[in-house]
């Protein structure tokens, strides 16, 4: 066998996933040409008969093009791990559990498991015994996932990947009621528990917003591919849009002076790990540090400093101050 067929063979078999999910052969086509392969979609197919023969690869020929996929009792070891790649694997299963959706840790689920073989089959090797002494961590209390439908998280990353438009039935939270319309997809962000479609809502782009709109995953009851022809409206990628500050619910773009009166420890805290590199702490009294900053006017960063409590007092800006007083009083309210 010629190197470049060995080299192709090695990359498509890489590309078929395991059952349920599966690719079709001209998406597997694409994807090898993509990647510099010279290939045409018919050497593919015959690839792919060959590969059957050898590997438990399934074949749906219910219509074209057919689709792949590998057995669910597969276990694939290409390429093999080394030592530090599985107790990566390993860590990052430790983090990842409690930010993406079980449907997404179950389709890692045979790499976690092939990692922690590796490490266990090794007694005698120093990295066996990392994956009891090294924990990670979320900072605050970490609630557990939304959770996300199998058809769906299957449906949206094919489309995302294939850039598609989609038409979705929403559960909205403000209006409590299902809503159906068409976006055009930006991209997929996860921000603690749950997973976001950042996407472009066609109905709405005249908004002050241009129709840019987060959905919640969990919330997408039905999606399909949107055969309606439409004009891309994306202005912006997925990283302009989260640099924006997006999703941490910001009033508008410009900066606000931030003016804090914080304790000792949490003055330690924040000098460790600073709002920003402007940022200067100078000290009041024996107990008490002024934190000034600039920041932007968002919900985010507001709900971070209440859950500090007695430990800071908001001088500027004013209406924190004020809304942060508010919320004490209603809290003291609810004890009476």
């Amino acid at each position: 066998m010629k190197q470049d067929t060995l080299l192709r063979q090695i990359a498509l078999l890489q590309l078929i996933p395991i059952e349920p999910a599966y690719k079709s052969t001209s998406t597997l086509y694409q994807t090898l040409e993509e990647d510099g392969f010279d290939v045409s979609e018919r050497k593919i197919q015959r690839d792919l008969e060959r590969l059957s023969v050898a590997f438990p690869i399934r074949k749906d020929d219910s219509e074209k093009p057919y689709k792949w996929s590998f057995l669910d009792t597969y276990e694939s070891r290409l390429p093999e791990l080394d030592n530090a790649s599985a107790l990566a694997w390993v860590l990052a299963e430790d983090h990842l559990k409690n930010v993406l959706p079980k449907i997404v840790m179950d389709k890692l689920g045979r790499q976690f498991k092939n990692a922690k073989q590796v490490l266990n089959a090794q007694n005698t090797n120093r990295y066996s015994s990392w994956q009891n002494k090294v924990r990670a961590i979320s900072n605050g209390k970490a609630l557990k996932p939304a959770n996300v439908k199998l058809e769906i998280w299957q449906a949206i990353t094919d489309y995302l990947l294939e850039d598609k438009n989609i038409k979705v039935t929403y559960l909205s939270r403000t209006k409590e009621e299902l809503e159906s319309f068409t976006v055009q997809p930006i991209g997929l962000v996860v921000r603690q528990a749950v997973t976001y479609l950042v996407a472009i809502r066609e109905d709405c782009i005249d908004d002050e917003d241009r129709g840019i709109r987060q959905l919640a995953l969990h919330r997408i009851q039905t999606l399909e591919e949107s055969t309606r022809p439409g004009k891309d409206h994306r202005f912006c990628t997925l990283d302009e849009y989260v640099d924006s500050g997006a999703f941490d619910y910001p009033k508008n773009n410009e900066l606000i002076d931030l003016e804090l009166i914080v304790d000792k420890s949490l003055a330690w805290h924040l000098r460790e790990t600073p709002i920003n590199n402007e940022q200067t702490i100078s000290k009041l009294d024996e107990n008490h540090f002024v934190l000034k900053a600039k920041t932007t006017d968002d919900s985010q960063t507001l709900w971070w400093l209440m859950g500090f409590g007695s430990k800071v007092e908001v001088v500027k800006p004013k209406h924190w101050r004020e809304k942060i007083y508010k919320h004490a009083q209603e809290i003291v309210g609810r004890g009476q």
